[in-house]
């Protein structure tokens, strides 16, 4: 992470491929219970211009495991009793 943050660049996925990024800049914390399970982060990449490129919502229902909101819609997890 102290590299990333000296550099301000961001590899993409294993590739030569780097992007900028600023922690403060690039990180927004969004204070709000997402449904399905309290304990979720939203993904949002965005072009320069602000526009949304991809999201993806992330639940950790508990022991070490960790369901795309795909997943939940699909009926693959029941995170209700989580």
């Amino acid at each position: 992470l102290e590299s990333i943050r000296e550099s301000k660049c961001l590899q993409l996925g294993g590739t030569e491929k780097e992007i900028r990024f600023c922690e403060k800049e690039d990180i927004e914390w969004i204070p709000e219970t997402l449904p399905h399970h309290p304990n979720a982060l939203r993904v949002r990449a965005s072009d320069k211009n602000g526009n949304l490129l991809h999201e993806q919502t992330y639940y950790s229902v508990g022991g070490g495991f960790v369901v795309s909101q795909d997943e939940v819609l699909a009926g693959e997890l029941n995170t209700s009793s989580s």
